[in-house]
């Protein structure tokens, strides 16, 4: 639940920055120009993330109880690698696939939520409509992310503040309410309207509240110690969040060998602590990229070059330790 609560608050994130990056030439924006820089930075991550997950399966299919089936068909290798018509092999990257298509429907978006906030919520009405009746079909994999890139956009265009005046003691009690209520009383829910309605319906709720929860513990955070440390990882997010679905499965033997399966005692430990090593083995092997071959480095991560130091080693660059010269 938490986990999935984050590709929401991604695609909030990401209509509220597109609403304020489009640049304007001769007072029209140039979409032609925006959507050709999202071809790099979003196709050609999905591409090259699919294939080297693609190369890791193939590579490991005599290690592997259930080998990966490699595909026989153009559709199959398309969908593999592209994510046409369901999730691809990486499967977290889909995501990118599923953001290029709200970036193309972004014209068309921030038309209408200009118009006023009255038909930014009959738009959003209908986007959270076709959660439930995936009107577009093969178009977006999931539904959902259109919907919350349209609230950024929204949040953006209208000028609702999403920093720090968003975090209300009353606003977290009552996400925290409607997180438990969708949890627990989606079956009662169920005995009294359709399944996919209510389906729909808990899921977006559910997720709004939890996207919120997550986004006011950024905040918190961001103000505190921990705040300049996290500020330091976040050129490397990017690739960590392309990567982990490989590392999770580079990691996934030796898992297997030290603890076992689900059911044993051990395992939460090593559940838990995979993340954490996503994080720091994706920051590391950022850097290796970034000093050894920067070109697939950049392409790797939606065309900038990750930086060739360590966060730790930044940090000391820029506040080098101080010496007394009259210290004794």
């Amino acid at each position: 639940m938490l986990g999935r609560s984050s590709v929401p608050l991604l695609s909030i994130v990401s209509g509220y920055l597109l609403a304020g990056s489009v640049k304007t030439h001769a007072g029209q924006p140039n979409w032609g120009r925006l959507i050709g820089h999202r071809v790099r930075t979003l196709l050609v991550p999905l591409l090259l993330w699919n294939a080297a997950m693609v190369t890791l399966l193939i590579a490991g299919r005599s290690l592997d109880p259930t080998p990966w089936q490699i595909p026989r068909d153009a559709e199959t290798w398309a969908n593999a690698l592209l994510a046409l018509q369901q999730p691809s092999t990486n499967v977290p990257v889909a995501f990118l696939r599923d953001l290029f298509v709200c970036i193309i429907f972004s014209p068309l978006l921030l038309a209408l939520v200009r118009r006023g906030r009255l038909l930014t919520l009959l738009l959003l009405a209908g986007l959270a409509a076709n959660v439930a009746l995936d009107l577009t079909g093969v178009l977006l994999i999931r539904p959902m992310i259109l919907l919350f890139f349209g609230c950024g956009l929204a949040l953006r265009v209208h000028g609702i503040d999403f920093g720090h005046a968003i975090v209300r003691p009353w606003a977290i009690a009552v996400a925290v309410a409607l997180t438990v209520a969708t949890v627990w009383g989606e079956a009662a829910l169920a005995a009294l309207a359709p399944v996919a309605a209510v389906d729909a319906a808990t899921m977006i709720i559910r997720r709004f509240a939890v996207a919120y929860l997550f986004w006011c513990a950024a905040l918190a955070l961001a103000d505190t110690r921990f705040g300049p440390r996290l500020r330091e990882i976040e050129p490397f997010i990017f690739l960590v969040f392309c990567s982990h679905a490989i590392i999770f499965a580079l990691l996934s033997p030796i898992g297997r060998a030290l603890v076992g399966g689900i059911g044993n005692p051990l395992y939460p430990l090593y559940f838990f602590a995979q993340p954490v090593l996503a994080l720091g083995i994706g920051i590391v092997g950022a850097t290796v990229l970034a000093r050894t071959v920067p070109m697939l480095a950049a392409w790797l991560n939606a065309g900038r070059l990750p930086p060739r130091q360590l966060p730790w080693q930044q940090a000391l660059v820029a506040h080098p330790p101080h010496h007394d010269p009259h210290a004794a």
